[in-house]
């Protein structure tokens, strides 16, 4: 029989530890492995915490790009049901999500705001983003174009240029030209 060592064990360890001792030598003399065992438990346990109440967390953004990057970071976390809402979706009802919500996790830009709208500042979260090389190379690209418009300006007096559409699912760039009109000589 294997023993634990806890410092200061209360009674309750004590009684617990007996009693996962008491499992590990009946389910020894049925002839399971200790491989067999780890298996075993490891799978009751993920069962059982499929089953366990989960953390209700809201991640509120007013852009989506960013709060796509926020639930990209925290959806691999056990024990939490993700929500996913705009700033101007939690202003239509703020008190609702206060209800229903364990914790509403914000970037630091937004975290008075929701606080103050749901009147819960001890459930919000602030959090700080970890930009993915992706979203990178999309800001890199969006400056690059805005300094590029506003070169032609500042040269040439005037930029072609009257939209510039990005996206950063595919990191591309499309400019949408003004046509101009050939004087006739």
């Amino acid at each position: 029989m294997s023993e634990y060592t806890i410092s200061q064990v209360c009674p309750t360890d004590r009684t617990v530890l007996a009693q996962i001792d008491a499992l590990l030598q009946q389910l020894h003399q049925m002839g399971i492995s200790v491989h067999e065992m780890k298996q075993l438990f490891s799978d009751q346990l993920r069962r059982f915490c499929a089953q366990q109440p989960k953390l209700q967390v809201a991640l509120v953004e007013c852009n989506p790009e960013v709060l796509a990057q926020l639930k990209e970071q925290l959806r691999h976390m056990d024990g939490i049901e993700l929500h996913t809402l705009l700033l101007e979706q939690v202003q239509q009802h703020p008190g609702r999500l206060a209800q229903q919500m364990d914790v509403m996790i914000t970037t630091t830009e937004h975290a008075k705001q929701l606080a103050g709208m749901t009147g819960q500042a001890e459930k919000v979260a602030k959090i700080a983003l970890r930009l993915t090389p992706q979203s990178i190379a999309a800001n890199i690209t969006a400056a690059t174009a805005v300094v590029d418009m506003i070169y032609n300006i500042l040269t040439v007096g005037e930029t072609r240029v009257r939209q510039i559409t990005f996206a950063t699912g595919s990191v591309n760039m499309r400019a949408t030209l003004q046509k101009t009109r050939r004087k006739a000589a």
